[in-house]
């Protein structure tokens, strides 16, 4: 097994993160074949925030190939992603506009939808503190995933 070191995350860092938050985006499983035309869909709505927000919150588990995982946190998610909702989606929303298409005949790219699916909308009801954990199996052969997210009151 390759030997791996857990940091704190940096600058630079988002396009590691973001491959193991595609990687992982099927319920742990690899989702990278329902994102193919936009691979870092999943990372801008799922990861990108926490490391712009909440930088003290986030740590990178890396091997000798680079980002193979991450430990992603915020303090009060109320306030968290009340500033998402304020700050993140907009500007997602403004540089990736809704897809046009007919969703009933499955004409539409498969793409995450920042306007329509946003972490606000799957975790309203969350306690005040998460935890979003994601890694490549164990960093060795990079085959497989973890997945996982908790919730506490504090």
């Amino acid at each position: 097994m390759n030997d791996c070191t857990i940091r704190p995350a940096r600058k630079g860092d988002e396009p590691g993160a973001y491959y193991v938050c595609l990687k992982t985006g099927d319920y742990g499983k690899d989702g990278e074949p329902f994102y193919r035309e936009d691979p870092d869909a999943l990372g801008r709505i799922f990861v990108g925030p926490y490391l712009a927000y909440e930088p003290e919150l986030s740590l990178i588990l890396e091997d000798q190939e680079g980002i193979c995982g991450y430990a992603l946190g915020a303090f009060d998610s109320r306030a968290f992603f009340a500033r998402y909702e304020a700050e993140w989606r907009p500007d997602l929303c403004a540089r990736f506009p809704e897809p046009q298409g007919d969703r009933r005949n499955g004409r539409v790219p498969n793409t995450f939808i920042p306007g329509i699916i946003t972490p606000i909308t799957l975790y309203r009801s969350l306690t005040t503190t998460i935890l979003l954990i994601c890694t490549l199996t164990c960093c060795s052969a990079r085959v497989g995933a973890v997945m996982a997210v908790g919730c506490w009151n504090r």
